[in-house]
């Protein structure tokens, strides 16, 4: 599966093991900002808006703001997971969107493993990965 494509193969064999199958229609929030985080997840289609909510410094009112939009083969939801906080965007599907979702759960300690892993390793690409 290509969308694995960027993860080394024992990963990517975890993360089959795992995963599973989700799918939001366009408009729907997945993530909300402020909130925990419970799952990581892997665009198999589709396409996100990761939005984020601010104040303005002259009026003091809310605005939301979209810091980027993601679409197959890349991943949100990992940062809350890593640094235990919670969620510090909004992610909304911009068109209708295919998830592969892996549970904080199974994520951390697949994550803690390639840390581990790459701590030994030679290989640039290894090292690229966790970063």
């Amino acid at each position: 599966m290509k969308l694995l494509s960027q993860y080394p193969h024992p990963m990517q064999i975890q993360l089959c093991m795992v995963g599973f199958y989700s799918s939001f229609s366009a408009s729907r929030v997945i993530i909300r900002q402020g909130h925990r985080p419970f799952y990581f997840y892997l665009i198999i289609s589709g396409t996100v808006m990761i939005n984020e909510m601010a104040k303005s410094e002259s009026t003091g009112e809310m605005y939301v703001t979209t810091r980027c939009v993601l679409e197959k083969g890349d991943q949100f939801g990992e940062t809350a997971l890593l640094l235990n906080t919670i969620r510090n965007a909004t992610v909304v599907a911009q068109s209708d969107v295919e998830l592969l979702v892996i549970d904080k759960q199974d994520f951390l300690p697949m994550f803690d493993a390639q840390v581990k892993n790459a701590q030994g390793a030679k290989n640039p690409k290894e090292i690229e990965h966790i970063q």
